[in-house]
């Protein structure tokens, strides 16, 4: 499960990318099917941004067409899920020298912030890429109260 974390690059603590880097081997190697029993190791990474007036989620899905993902929202929670097939060329007759190419089911949960407005989501893909775009209520923004200058009798 994954949530917004403010990423400033500037003043990042040096051993931070070796953490991720870290999180994300260890989550593959609990996810791979030894310790799962399925023969899913596919896991396409993901961006989160967040902008002044939305937050946007990108997906890295090479050959995965919009018809084999699904996007849920529950509460504040976003559910991507879907499969990279095989494609059939390579299930027919021929010696297979290498295959690195990942293939099977996905699922990334993103909960995100009390002000997203989940709604209000929409989706596109293009070329290999998914983008969700999720607004923010701007109801559940702050506003400023004046104070009004009265004299009171």
């Amino acid at each position: 499960m994954g949530s917004i974390n403010r990423f400033n690059a500037h003043n990042e603590h040096p051993i931070h990318p070796f953490r991720q880097e870290m999180e994300r081997m260890m989550s593959r190697f609990f996810d791979s099917p030894f310790f799962r029993g399925d023969s899913s190791l596919f896991q396409p990474a993901f961006n989160l941004e967040e902008h002044e007036d939305h937050y946007h989620v990108e997906a890295e899905l090479p050959g995965i067409t919009p018809e084999d993902i699904q996007i849920e929202v529950h509460g504040n929670t976003l559910t991507i899920r879907g499969e990279k097939h095989r494609k059939k060329e390579q299930e027919q007759e021929g010696q297979v020298h290498m295959v690195e190419s990942q293939y099977g089911s996905f699922r990334r949960v993103i909960t995100l912030p009390s002000d997203a407005d989940m709604d209000a989501i929409t989706a596109d893909s293009d070329n290999g890429l998914l983008h969700i775009t999720v607004p923010k209520d701007q109801k559940q923004a702050p506003r400023r109260i004046e104070i009004q200058n009265k004299k009171r009798h």
